[in-house]
Parts: C-alpha cells; sequence; structure tokens
C-alpha cells in the first residue's frame, strides 16, 4: 500500500495572467524595492483574490493573510496600497485587472454552456422527433 502525501490537493481554479507580468512597470517598481519576496506577495493576494466570491477581500484580513504565508502584515498592506496594482474600495481591496480577466473567463464559460444546452435541446429535439414517427 502506497503512503498517503501529507499534503491534501485542493481543487485549484484557472485564472489567467500575462507571463511578461513581472515587466508592468508597477510590478518592476515593487521588485525593485522590495525584490521577488514582494512579488511572490503580490501573486499570493492574486490568486487569494481568485478564490473569493467577488474577488474581493477585506482589508481587515490582511494579518491572518501574512501570518499564514509568513510575511508581515507591514508587507502585504504596503503592496496593497502603495503600488497601483489593487483598488481599495469599503474595507475590501481588489484588482481592477483580474476583475477583467474574470470577466472574461466568466463570459467564455457563459457562451460554452448556452452552446452545450443548444445542443442538448436539439439531440432532444430529434430523439423525440424520431420516437413519434
Amino acid at each position: 500500500m502506497r503512503k498517503q502525501s501529507l499534503i491534501m490537493a485542493k481543487e485549484a481554479y484557472y485564472f489567467s495572467h500575462d507571463s511578461n507580468a513581472k515587466d508592468d512597470p508597477k510590478c518592476s517598481l515593487l521588485i525593485e524595492e522590495l525584490g521577488l519576496e514582494g512579488y511572490g506577495i503580490y501573486w499570493v493576494l492574486i490568486e487569494t483574490l481568485r478564490d473569493q466570491p467577488l474577488y474581493r477581500y477585506p482589508i481587515k484580513m490582511i494579518p491572518i493573510l501574512a501570518r499564514k504565508y509568513n510575511t508581515t502584515s507591514a508587507k502585504v498592506e504596503v503592496i496593497v496600497r502603495n503600488y497601483g496594482l489593487f483598488e481599495v474600495s469599503n474595507d475590501e481591496f481588489f484588482s481592477i485587472s483580474l476583475l477583467k480577466r474574470m470577466e472574461q473567463k466568466e463570459a467564455k464559460s457563459l457562451k460554452a454552456k448556452e452552446s452545450v444546452n443548444r445542443s442538448e435541446e436539439h439531440t432532444s429535439e430529434l430523439q423525440s422527433h424520431g420516437e413519434s414517427r
């Protein structure tokens, strides 16, 4: 019998991002000032936002997030507030870029579902038409 992994797999949710995100002027400044640690924190924030129902996260939860990923609240908050990578509104932060990407993804998903539904309806109509003969 094989040993079960100590790390349990969690369902991962896809989202697109540019392969040259690191070269965006805002990210370049972040890397210049906070190094790859800052850039890593940025991606933890983006991935965290992606997993939220409305792609927003409460500012008051930053200390918990920081502790979870072994960094400081101050570093996380500086990244959220000082680089123009996130917007803050109603005690939450979010990424305009992520919102746009998720809107595009959701539109594609909806279009695919509609196509499947039309195909199923058409198949059902053909089957019922064949049965009535």
